[in-house]
């Protein structure tokens, strides 16, 4: 069965690392900064193009604007072209087999694939900060002003291109509170539920 798993994330909840057990345990691929490198090469760009606009969709502005027009053709390229250039890879990750795919919208982006569980991970506040100031090294202070940037942009990103809610729990099939039961229990968790409703065998 070609079981594809969606996962989207509040920053600091665990996300990346429940989709690394899930895949793990089912010996399938996790994407992730990888699908960011799979676009590039495609595309022709640089990897590092994509990496600094990573789920981020900037504003308008004048000085964007002219900035853009005062760029080389060949190396500039728009939110919306990015994001179609990344939408492309995700369906051409999703058509060879199973998958996991972090973010990205990756859940609208297959919305006419079969067999796609959508998860949506979150975490209380206070805990994600925790989280980040271990990875990170970071006080808490600095934690809150990176969660609420990165939140933000998520939120942006995801509710622009899917004409959605970031977050809202009736875009999934199982929306997760991480602290409950921990990292490896709620990958486990996530794989029984898509189990008993007959998308993973």
């Amino acid at each position: 069965m070609n079981t594809i798993f969606t996962i989207g994330r509040q920053f600091g909840s665990g996300g990346r690392r429940i989709a690394a057990e899930i895949g793990a345990r089912l010996g399938i691929p996790v994407y992730d900064n990888a699908l960011l490198i799979e676009a590039a090469t495609e595309s022709g760009y640089s990897p590092d193009t994509f990496k600094k606009r990573d789920e981020k969709r900037h504003l308008f502005s004048l000085s964007r604007l002219f900035s853009s027009l005062e760029s080389n053709a060949a190396n500039y390229m728009s939110d919306n072209e990015l994001f179609q250039i990344q939408s492309e890879a995700i369906r051409n990750i999703a058509a060879k087999g199973p998958c996991i795919i972090v973010g990205r919208c990756a859940d609208y982006v297959l919305r006419d694939f079969d067999n796609v569980f959508k998860v949506f991970v979150t975490c209380p506040y206070e805990q994600r900060l925790q989280r980040v100031m271990e990875r990170m090294g970071v006080d808490r202070d600095t934690a809150a002003v990176i969660t609420e940037k990165k939140e933000k942009n998520r939120s942006r990103y995801y509710n622009y291109y899917t004409f959605g809610k970031w977050g809202d729990a009736g875009r999934y099939d199982l929306c997760i509170d991480s602290s409950l039961l921990g990292i490896e229990r709620t990958a486990e968790l996530i794989i029984e539920t898509a189990r008993k409703a007959g998308v993973l065998e």
